[in-house]
């Protein structure tokens, strides 16, 4: 194994791993690490790991909630480099540190070298297919994505079987997974996984509550999650840009109207409100309604 992001504990408990943003990016690691762990150099056939589970401890869960996990970048030519968005150790014994993963994003774009013998994989797990057993039947509502499907890139690994595909990894787990998704979602950048404003992340909202474990209420950057969150670690309105308020004209005689017009903004729902100084507790509903102003209306603001 090379480099982890979280490596879980093996305890006869519950082990809550949540709200973790992981980045393992080869193209910008080599000085952090001497070159050791740099693109071109390692070969290792998990060189990346975003979270490794490998308890065997009996009557234990492992629970992975609203993680985002980003790796990229490429090994040594020739080897066996490969990397995991989540490993699990299988076990026929369904007690078994079973996992439960729900809500997290795991996106490899990891590019197997010239040469090379590895995979690209979102979750690899030992034990073949009867090691599914401690693979909890809550898994659910996940993002995969091992970029574009082929024999190097997969959603799925066991070491006896592997799929390329969402739809072929969810028949084989059935009913797991029957909400997963398969898409590139769109980051601040490769080194900061919050979601950034992109229009495709409308896409990511498709999480469910898991009252479980109320601490999920807030997300990485204590921000309350809504009642359909959004998966991955970060909460965020994505698909909203406040936009800009222009006024025509900018000066209103009394009895006349004037006109406000919001431009470049996304989304679906507006709250007009006005203030005359912006502070707060000065801030009053327009909704439908007329305002009369014999000032110009630069004078006041308007959100």
């Amino acid at each position: 194994i090379g480099v982890t992001g979280v490596q879980t504990c093996a305890l006869p408990i519950s082990v809550n791993t949540f709200n973790n943003m992981i980045a393992l990016n080869l193209t910008n690691a080599s000085a952090a690490t001497g070159g050791i762990a740099s693109d071109g150099v390692m070969t290792s056939s998990e060189s990346l790991r975003g979270i490794g589970i490998e308890s065997t401890v009996a009557l234990s869960n492992q629970n992975v909630y609203h993680n985002s996990i980003y790796l990229k970048g490429t090994g040594a030519a020739g080897s066996a480099f490969g990397a995991t968005g989540i490993y699990h150790a299988g076990s026929t014994t369904a007690t078994t540190a079973t996992l439960d993963m729900r809500n997290n994003i795991i996106t490899n774009e990891c590019v197997i070298p010239a040469s090379g013998t590895g995979t690209i994989v979102t979750v690899r797990r030992t034990g073949g297919s009867s090691g599914q057993a401690n693979l909890a039947s809550a898994c659910d509502r996940n993002l995969l994505y091992a970029g574009v499907p082929s024999a190097s890139n997969r959603i799925y690994s066991d070491g006896t079987t592997t799929f390329q595909t969402l739809t072929d990894y969810q028949t084989a787990v059935s009913p797991r997974e029957q909400n997963a998704r398969s898409f590139k979602p769109e980051f601040v950048s490769t080194t900061d996984v919050h979601l950034s404003p992109a229009s495709t992340n409308s896409q990511v909202q498709f999480g469910a509550t898991i009252a479980s474990l109320p601490l999920l209420s807030k997300d990485i950057d204590d921000e309350t999650r809504g009642s359909t969150p959004y998966v991955g670690a970060d909460e965020t309105s994505v698909n909203s840009f406040a936009g800009f308020v222009t006024a025509n004209p900018t000066q209103v005689c009394p009895g006349s109207s004037g006109t406000l017009t919001l431009v470049s903004y996304t989304g679906t729902v507006v709250n007009w409100e006005s203030s005359a100084t912006g502070t707060d507790g000065t801030w009053f509903d327009i909704g439908n309604r007329s305002e009369e102003h014999t000032s110009e209306l630069q004078s006041r603001q308007y959100l």
